[in-house]
């Protein structure tokens, strides 16, 4: 009797560790994502502005909203449990804050947002049945938009510049395969979109200049279809 109990027991383990290595994520796939990001901005004054009155000084903002988009890619599992793929993605970012200007806190406003994130990463993952946890690294761009007014001003000033700018983008996520062609997930990514230069004329006739930086880091649930 304890015999055959240990044998089904065996027999119920070489089973599940079947099914396991049987779940394959190999194919082409698109989906849809959606969640939350926040962006932070530093903010450099660069000489040849007509308000810089300390080239060098810097002041920072973080803004954050709500996020949306679509990917597709493709992942290849190999003969063991590792699961290679790349991965195109498109987001629109809902961020954007107004700060109060650090220099004349009474008149001046700025605000900063990265408005769009379109990102081409690797990935590597390790499958585990219906369970893929992976990283991914690859390349990031995305619109920058900073604003600078002065609406008490006489004349009123306003100063708007949208730069697309490139840099790199990490990330970590675990999809869940739900069906047998769809899969859910959770997707963190941190995209780094380096520097940039924002000069131009403020609607006044002023010239205006600023050194960009910006971060922004994106929190999404994905779902996805298999092809």
């Amino acid at each position: 009797m304890n015999s055959r109990i240990v044998l089904a027991a065996l027999l119920s383990v070489v089973g599940t560790t079947s099914a396991i290595h049987a779940q394959s994520w190999t194919g082409p796939y698109g989906g849809f994502h959606f969640g939350a990001d926040q962006s932070d901005l530093d903010w450099t004054d660069v000489p040849g502005g007509f308000y810089t009155f300390s080239p060098g000084d810097a002041f920072s903002s973080t803004t954050d909203g709500v996020t949306a988009g679509f990917q597709a890619g493709y992942l290849n599992q190999t003969q063991g449990n590792l699961v290679f793929g790349v991965e195109g993605s498109y987001s629109i970012l809902g961020n954007g804050d107004m700060l109060v200007s650090p220099y004349f806190s009474a008149t001046d406003t700025y605000m900063g947002s990265v408005d769009d994130l379109a990102t081409l990463t690797g990935k590597v993952g390790y499958a585990w049945g219906k369970w893929l946890p992976y990283i991914e690294a690859g390349v990031a761009n995305g619109e920058v938009t900073i604003n600078h007014a002065c609406p008490p001003c006489l004349p009123a000033t306003s100063f708007t510049s949208s730069e697309r700018q490139t840099g790199y983008v990490v990330g970590v996520g675990i999809d869940y395969m739900a069906g047998e062609k769809a899969s859910i997930g959770l997707n963190y990514r941190h995209a780094d979109l380096g520097e940039a230069d924002h000069s131009g004329m403020d609607i006044g006739g002023f010239p205006e200049s600023f050194d960009v930086k910006a971060k922004t880091h994106v929190v999404s649930l994905r779902l996805n279809l298999f092809f």
